[in-house]
């Protein structure tokens, strides 16, 4: 019994994965305007209002290149397959009727026509193309077409791994979605922050360098790069939090913030300077005038003066970069989260 049930919901499910096939009579005519309905599922986001003027001067002036393509349901309906823009273009010329191909199918070979003719037209951005192929996956009995990754890479030319990529598009959260939209980001570049869309804090730390230093992701290449880069910062950082814990890393902070009142006024006593002394000493307040940058600058000249050897100035060196970059990592976070506090 149990057998029998396990074959027939096998059965069941590979009725489902069947690709559709679209009837091959094909019905070209005239159809109104008004009468055509828009597709829900539509992939490709509506067009702007400028958009939609320039193509409709377009059809004004030469007409239609190319028909739509319609689907004609059980009760007579028509609705859009392909060629939306082109149907709210000619409505917005002031057109009633429209050439089109009218075709009698199912859900399923409607989904896969429109899809085809929209990436054979390269019309589609990154996300829309991930939403496009999201619903070609989806079984039949759920609105889409029934199709694995590696029949929907058959049948676009291109291979699974294309397919399986341009879907975890959708893992990205909307904001960096949007920006493949706009083109702000490539595809590529969006890749390679899916394995972080689950880590905020990494994001944030992205979207400030890019905004603070442009120069350090111009090119994929150079975005692949200072994201690793990133990453490494904030994974030391939260090394070191978990190291050291909260109570130490607020003593440091109050120790360097005290050593940077002593620098301004020129006081490097040992008993004036906490890194020196490690000693709870009263923090000196900093000048009114006083400027963070030249504070921080006079801070590490001072450090650099005070070490004896070459082993110890090379040292100095190559961890002073690491550290300022990590702590400036960690002050941008803080500083958009209390942005977002109301």
């Amino acid at each position: 019994m149990a057998t029998a049930t396990m074959e027939k919901t096998a059965r069941k499910v590979k009725r489902k994965r069947q690709p559709a096939k679209v009837k091959t009579t094909v019905q070209h005519s005239e159809v109104k305007i008004a009468d055509v309905q828009f597709n829900p599922q539509n992939v490709r986001s509506t067009p702007t209002a400028d958009d939609l003027e320039t193509l409709a001067h377009s059809i004004r002036t030469d007409g239609l290149l190319a028909p739509i393509g319609v689907r004609r349901d059980a009760a007579g309906g028509l609705t859009v397959i392909y060629g939306e823009r082109r149907l709210r273009a000619a409505q917005a010329a002031g057109w009633r009727s429209i050439p089109a191909n009218v075709y009698e199918c199912d859900d399923a070979a409607a989904l896969l026509m429109m899809v085809e003719e929209n990436l054979q037209r390269r019309n589609l951005n990154a996300i829309e193309t991930a939403h496009a192929l999201q619903l070609l996956l989806r079984n039949i009995d759920q609105g889409g077409a029934g199709l694995t990754q590696g029949k929907i890479g058959e049948r676009f030319g291109k291979g699974q791994s294309w397919v399986a990529n341009m879907i975890r598009l959708l893992k990205l959260p909307e904001d960096w979605q949007r920006r493949v939209i706009s083109r702000e980001i490539s595809a590529f570049e969006a890749r390679t922050l899916v394995p972080f869309a689950k880590r905020p804090e990494v994001l944030a730390a992205v979207d400030e360098s890019r905004r603070t230093q442009p120069e350090r992701w111009r090119t994929a290449r150079d975005f692949e790069s200072s994201l690793r880069r990133v990453v490494d910062l904030i994974d030391g950082l939260t090394a070191a939090s978990a190291e050291h814990g909260e109570a130490d890393y607020r003593r440091r902070a109050q120790q360097v913030d005290h050593a940077a009142g002593a620098a301004v006024a020129g006081d490097w006593s040992a008993e004036s300077n906490p890194v020196q002394a490690d000693s709870p000493a009263e923090l000196n307040p900093r000048p009114a005038d006083d400027r963070p940058v030249d504070t921080a600058v006079a801070v590490i000249v001072r450090a650099v003066e005070l070490v004896d050897n070459e082993a110890d100035l090379e040292a100095l060196a190559s961890n002073v970069q690491v550290t300022i970059e990590r702590a400036v990592v960690a002050r941008r976070l803080q500083l958009t989260a209390a942005k977002g506090t109301p």
